[in-house]
């Protein structure tokens, strides 16, 4: 026995020095790796920990179903501090007991450029009850200087110190011609670019009153200079998209995005546009205003 035993198990002069080699190989390997991160630590921009967040937020949305139980109305905010809604992050949003896809609108509109003015505006937040709303409304502070600031921008623009406009395309024009537009700065040209990438077009002039913080009477004063070319619209290929570039979409949310998915695994491929009505959560009204930006082709 103590002879089969020492012949399974002992090792000739060629596997020792095998043996030692390849520790030796592993030991290298292993110093390089601590060596790495001392001397050479990750590093990552705004842009990657923006993406990282969202990406976070992802996560904690596809598994937060099965593990976790949100009741917003037995939320416990007795400790909770004085807080501005343009500066929270994942984390805070996540202690507050936010729903994950409610965490992830809100992140995805102050990534996009949005802002909160006042504490109302929180209200427009996709998925947050008028019962966490409540609790949450006495502890939101909003620095008043970025009111001021956005009202001094419209009494500095107007219509008289700009040469006349005769047509503003909202599809194509940039910047500099969007602030010749009287009650229009630099703020709001940003704002309203933004939403027309996200969108991936202007079908209407009514959609203006959808971008972040928007004067209706702006928009209603230049209702003639405004002018739609809607030959390029971009549009979203429900069969070929991933899960997050249709959710990118600022028409549909988390939940329709998921049950568009849930049908085609089930159905396959869409063969129209019109088989989304098939889906229970998709209304009609829904369909009507997204689905000249959806294309099955």
């Amino acid at each position: 026995m103590k002879k089969w035993f020492k012949s399974i198990f002992s090792f000739n002069s060629s596997e020792e020095k095998g043996r030692f080699a390849l520790l030796f190989l592993f030991w290298v390997v292993f110093t390089c790796v601590l060596l790495k991160q001392y001397w050479y630590p990750y590093f990552y921009s705004e842009e990657d920990e923006t993406e990282l967040i969202l990406t976070y937020v992802d996560t904690l949305v596809v598994s937060s179903s099965d593990t976790l139980n949100f009741d917003e109305t037995n939320t416990q905010l007795s400790d909770l501090k004085r807080f501005d809604p343009n500066e929270v992050d994942s984390v805070f949003l996540t202690e507050i007991n936010l729903k994950p896809y409610v965490i992830r609108n809100w992140l995805k509109f102050l990534n996009s450029g949005g802002r909160f003015n006042r504490s109302e505006d929180v209200k427009k937040i996709y998925g947050l009850s008028d019962e966490h709303y409540i609790q949450l409304k006495p502890f939101i502070r909003i620095e008043t200087k970025t009111i001021k600031s956005e009202h001094k921008e419209k009494k500095q623009l107007p219509r008289n110190n700009y040469p006349a406009l005769v047509s503003v395309d909202i599809n194509t024009a940039d910047s500099v011609l969007l602030t010749k537009v009287s009650g229009i700065g630099p703020v709001f040209a940003s704002r309203i670019i933004k939403y027309r990438e996200a969108l991936g077009g202007f079908i209407g002039s009514a959609q203006l009153y959808e971008v972040f913080g928007m004067d209706s009477t702006v928009v209603d004063n230049n209702k003639d200079l405004w002018r739609i070319e809607t030959s390029k619209i971009n549009t979203i290929n429900i069969n070929t998209c991933t899960f997050k570039e249709l959710l990118k979409h600022p028409y549909i949310n988390y939940p329709q995005v998921q049950a568009i998915f849930n049908y085609k695994k089930q159905h396959g491929d869409f063969t129209s546009k019109s088989e989304l009505l098939n889906i229970v959560v998709l209304d009609s009204n829904w369909y009507n205003k997204i689905q000249v930006y959806l294309t099955v082709e």
